[in-house]
């Protein structure tokens, strides 16, 4: 299965950057058995479980860092597979926010601390990747700047494509095993 969980909040400006991706991939496509779509304000423990069903997980975020309408794709991976493989400084959507944050607001996650208490919950670890756009304002309100506006369908359509890709893989894989 191809999980895309789009987060932020809606009434922050550009921090509503992941539900009006979700709303877009919702309008474009069927959710079924291989393929679905979540949109939530923060990432919390409970969508490990979700998240060990995954063959892909997709995340989908605003950056505070990036370039305003900036698109950035960066695969993910656990804290225990970084070290497996002694890596060096990992980029800022691999590193942990929630050990920078006050311990009084446990549910603020990093994915990668998401596919951390996956792995340790679950013992599985899916393939995982973000799509982030730089942001421009997290003022009150619901509209997103034009920048990233404008970056909701050209994410929106990598993630379509990204889920055609995974199926025909799938699909091979279904026809392999048969044919053994």
């Amino acid at each position: 299965m191809f999980l895309i969980i789009c987060y932020g909040n809606a009434l922050r400006g550009d921090d509503g950057f992941g539900p009006a991706v979700a709303a877009y991939l919702k309008d474009r496509c069927v959710e079924d058995g291989q393929f679905s779509v979540m949109c939530v304000p923060q990432l919390l423990p409970e969508h490990a479980e979700c998240i060990a069903r995954a063959k892909t997980v997709a995340f989908v975020d605003v950056s505070a860092t990036s370039e305003v309408g900036e698109i950035n794709f960066v695969p993910l991976h656990s804290h225990k597979h970084i070290a497996g493989q002694q890596a060096g400084i990992a980029d800022s959507h691999n590193s942990s926010r929630s050990s920078q944050s006050n311990p009084s607001f446990p549910h603020h996650l990093s994915p990668v601390d998401l596919l951390d208490l996956t792995e340790s919950l679950y013992l599985e670890l899916p393939d995982a990747f973000i799509y982030s756009v730089g942001a421009e304002s997290f003022a009150l309100g619901d509209n997103l700047s034009p920048l990233v506006a404008a970056a909701v369908p050209r994410v929106g359509e990598q993630l379509l494509s990204k889920r055609h890709e995974i199926l025909m893989i799938a699909q091979q894989n279904l026809c392999q095993d048969y044919a053994v």
